[in-house]
């Protein structure tokens, strides 16, 4: 079976409803390895929702969604353990530095903090010289830029990312950008909810929510 082929998430007509108003509404798509998948709409469309109703934050009211792992079904905790996940609206714990909440994240996944890599991550988002303060001093760009780096500290082959370029600046955009570009070469996945063209401009294919 060739790369392209294999298949990493089902969805089948998921739906999900908040105080009586539908979110997503029978919604499906596949994604396959190797694909930069992104779902735009506007704001309030469901994006969100629909990356955390895979990842399991919220549970759907109908539909299924189905995992897989070189073309054979997995659990939702399998899935993960080769997943990444950033987002804007995911809190940090603020007291800590950089160099600590990288040792927790990496504890918390059950991994070993790779040095080489965060030193390499963190030079790159321009944060080297900040890995001793506590989060809570850092300004809102230095907060994704944070994110950021948690995120690609696990060498994810499934990536998920909601809007990830809010708060950053251009070069912190053009980072972004270079990091995708090398994980797609590596055959990484990416499922992104975004709007930005050029986020979207990265990807192969996209899904539109109304």
């Amino acid at each position: 079976m060739n790369t392209e082929e294999l298949i990493l998430l089902e969805l089948n007509n998921v739906s999900r409803s908040f105080n009586r108003r539908k979110v997503i509404d029978s919604v499906s798509f596949k994604l396959h390895k190797g694909n930069y998948f992104a779902i735009k709409g506007s704001n309030g469309a469901g994006k969100s929702t629909l990356l955390r109703l895979i990842l399991g934050d919220f549970e759907f009211e109908k539909g299924n969604i189905d995992y897989y792992d070189n073309g054979n079904k997995v659990s939702l905790l399998e899935f993960l353990s080769k997943t990444s996940f950033s987002a804007p609206y995911f809190n940090l714990y603020e007291e800590f530095t950089l160099i600590e909440l990288s040792e927790i994240y990496c504890e918390f996944r059950k991994i070993e903090l790779n040095q080489k890599l965060f030193n390499d991550l963190s030079k790159r988002f321009a944060l080297n010289d900040h890995l001793n303060k506590q989060i809570k001093n850092f300004s809102s760009g230095m907060k994704q830029r944070a994110k950021l780096i948690l995120c690609f500290l696990s060498e994810p082959e499934i990536i998920f990312l909601d809007e990830p370029s809010t708060n950053l600046d251009v070069d912190g955009m053009n980072v972004l950008f270079e990091i995708l570009k090398e994980y797609k070469q590596k055959g990484a996945t990416l499922l992104l909810a975004s709007n930005e063209i050029r986020e979207l401009e990265l990807c192969d294919s996209f899904l539109s929510l109304s």
